[in-house]
């Protein structure tokens, strides 16, 4: 099990995007914009640049809940529930920063305790020779995406490259997440579904 790896792409997946938006958003779009854009990147962010609350996105619809993991207006953010089963594995450099997730009128809390995962590891894993149906984002650049449905072994990364960390992002594959297999297993079985994780073929002899 230590040696394999799973992928997901969950910004693709609209389950995964609730309608929120963070007061970064609220106050300075610019700057937010740009806070997230350091963020895709891999850059690593202090915390007091991250967003600390956020917002249901429409007057007329109130907040029923969030998923367990989710895209938060540019970051990753999970639950309490999945936090604590996070936090039982190596992230590397990424840090769990806790926010406060509001209705839309900025008053009334939504239940429960919510974290962005910030400064998750980059590195580059993926074998583009050797996976199937990826695709060249721009010519003469080294950034791929996966084929719009991507099933088990359809993704090979390098197995000198999957250790480390339990959780990373591959910058040359775009919208790119991906956990070893231990964190995986514990999602699973922690029930943390929110979106379509497949498994990788790991390479051994790049």
């Amino acid at each position: 099990m230590k040696d394999e790896a799973w992928v997901s792409f969950p910004v693709l997946e609209s389950s995964f995007m609730p309608g929120i938006e963070s007061d970064l958003t609220r106050s300075d779009l610019k700057h937010s914009a740009a806070i997230a854009k350091r963020y895709e990147k891999g850059e690593v962010l202090d915390p007091d640049e991250l967003p600390k609350k956020y917002f249901g996105r429409y007057k007329d619809k109130l907040l029923k809940g969030l998923p367990d993991f989710f895209y938060a207006n540019g970051f990753f953010a999970v639950s309490a529930k999945c936090a604590d089963i996070l936090r039982k594995f190596n992230l590397g450099r990424a840090q769990l920063c806790p926010v406060t997730v509001y209705q839309n009128d900025g008053a009334t809390e939504l239940p429960g305790t919510f974290f962005l995962i910030a400064n998750i590891d980059h590195r580059p894993a993926l074998d583009t020779e050797r996976s199937k149906g990826i695709q060249r984002v721009y010519k003469g650049y080294d950034l791929f995406r996966s084929a719009p449905v991507t099933e088990d072994g359809d993704i090979v990364v390098s197995g000198a490259l999957t250790g480390g960390s339990n959780l990373w992002v591959d910058p040359t594959l775009k919208f790119s997440l991906f956990f070893r297999a231990e964190l995986e297993a514990a999602l699973r079985q922690g029930g943390i579904n929110t979106f379509k994780r497949v498994r990788c073929t790991v390479h051994s002899g790049l």
